[in-house]
């Protein structure tokens, strides 16, 4: 754990240093020392909050993202549980009329986004022309992928009665 002194406050940091024990003996403690100090005070690093260091047997190193290695685990174990022929069910919580999409929450708290043209049903296109914030309705809809975005995408969108 590292902390940096910002101007009004301390950030914490973490550091996690990943490096087989066996190896202690060829150099690497000297090689982790300046990959630490690297990291601590190089610009590039300046907005990591969370970063890891892998050193390999060559005493080769290299910086890893550990925020985004999460992101990334998460998205495919939800992935995973989510096949696009599976039917889901939630309440559309949010739609933008102007910009032609919204967001909808599943049972178990998940958001999803949706676009109109995802919408596959007249009576939703019709109700969501008079959607309100604060609104809310009940469908059912498909697993459309999460492509890398922020919130998984909602396809099949059609009223649940």
């Amino acid at each position: 754990m590292l902390l940096e002194a910002a101007r009004r406050s301390v950030v914490t940091k973490s550091f996690y240093i990943e490096v087989c024990a066996i190896h202690f003996d060829t150099g690497i403690i000297p090689v982790t020392y300046a990959a630490a100090l690297t990291f601590y005070f190089d610009r590039r690093f300046q907005a990591a909050k969370a970063m890891g260091l892998r050193i390999f047997e060559d005493t080769s190193f290299h910086y890893f993202d550990i925020e985004e290695n999460v992101r990334r685990l998460r998205k495919e174990s939800h992935d995973a549980e989510h096949h696009a022929t599976s039917r889901l069910e939630g309440t559309i919580v949010a739609y933008f009329a102007d910009k032609g999409f919204g967001f909808i929450e599943e049972i178990s708290g998940q958001k999803y986004f949706f676009h109109i043209v995802s919408v596959a049903h007249e009576e939703l296109h019709q109700r969501l022309l008079a959607f309100n914030q604060g609104d809310t309705l009940p469908v059912h809809f498909a697993y459309g992928g999460s492509e890398g975005k922020k919130y998984p995408k909602a396809i099949e969108v059609v009223l649940r009665q």
